[in-house]
């Protein structure tokens, strides 16, 4: 007997938290990045789960997670790519 979960996964609301992190944290380059990609995995990983489950209890979170998370990579990503032009013009 196989029991059916109710609710949304808990990577939804993971997702959302780390999306709001990588959106506060803006002034801080490398935390959006790092928060970003693992708010993007949870909200793929939970947008799965809602597919498999057949859900719609959780879909908002995980898509404003995955918006929040796209947001603070496409944001931090300017200042990694100009700290390695920085580091590689050096040589």
């Amino acid at each position: 007997m196989q029991m059916k979960r109710a609710g949304a996964p808990g990577s939804a609301y993971v997702a959302l938290m780390l999306g709001l992190i990588a959106i506060a944290t803006l002034p801080i380059p490398p935390i959006p990045i790092v928060a970003g990609i693992a708010g993007l995995v949870a909200a793929v990983r939970a947008r799965g789960e809602l597919r498999r489950d057949n859900a719609s209890l959780g879909t908002v979170p995980s898509l404003l997670g995955a918006i929040f998370s796209v947001i603070g990579i496409l944001t931090g990503t300017p200042w990694f790519v100009g700290v390695a032009f920085l580091v590689f013009s050096a040589f």
